[in-house]
């Protein structure tokens, strides 16, 4: 009798049961990789975004007559921005003013709901009205319950003899943006 050369059942299932771990073992180092990319990824987005506000309220400053740290609580009545105690929703940061124009830079820390933002809007000097279509949002997701989490510091720059010479504010923006979610 002529013996047949193949596999045996047995052996057929134990090397699916090797390729089966193994499959299972390399599947699990890819969706991690990937899982560590997103998060990379969305941490560079969003220090971009903080980078690029940033950027943008130190070019404003730079090019103003004035710059008001506020620090004050507001709220929005209608197309006004009124600065108000009885609410802590939104806060805002800065008025930098340009007597060119009239108009004055907004910079404020909003809390909607789940919105937690840093948005610019310019209003007009006198009746503190916003021009149509000029909300723009610098930072979109902002971790925090409320409008106070993004701080400011301001100091003053002295010369040898104690004169103050200029004042330098400090945003920090470190430890208030949320790095697992981007909008």
């Amino acid at each position: 009798m002529i013996k047949k050369k193949g596999f045996t059942l047995i052996e057929l299932m134990a090397t699916l049961s090797i390729f089966l771990i193994l499959s299972v073992m390399i599947s699990a180092i890819l969706i991690q990789g990937q899982r560590i990319l997103v998060s990379v990824d969305n941490g560079a987005k969003i220090q971009n975004e903080v980078r690029t506000a940033l950027l943008k309220i130190q070019t404003e400053a730079q090019k103003a007559d004035e710059v008001i740290i506020s620090n004050k609580f507001g709220v929005f009545y209608g197309n006004k921005w009124i600065l108000s105690d009885s609410s802590n929703s939104a806060r805002e940061l800065l008025r930098v003013i340009n007597n060119e124009d009239d108009n004055v830079r907004v910079y404020v820390e909003v809390n909607d709901g789940d919105k937690h933002q840093l948005v610019e809007f310019i209003i007009d000097e006198l009746t503190n009205e916003m021009n149509n279509n000029s909300k723009n949002v610098l930072i979109s997701n902002i971790e925090g319950n409320d409008a106070n989490t993004i701080s400011l510091k301001v100091e003053e720059i002295s010369d040898s003899k104690g004169n103050k010479i200029n004042e330098l504010v400090t945003i920090n923006c470190s430890n208030v943006i949320n790095g697992n979610k981007i909008n």
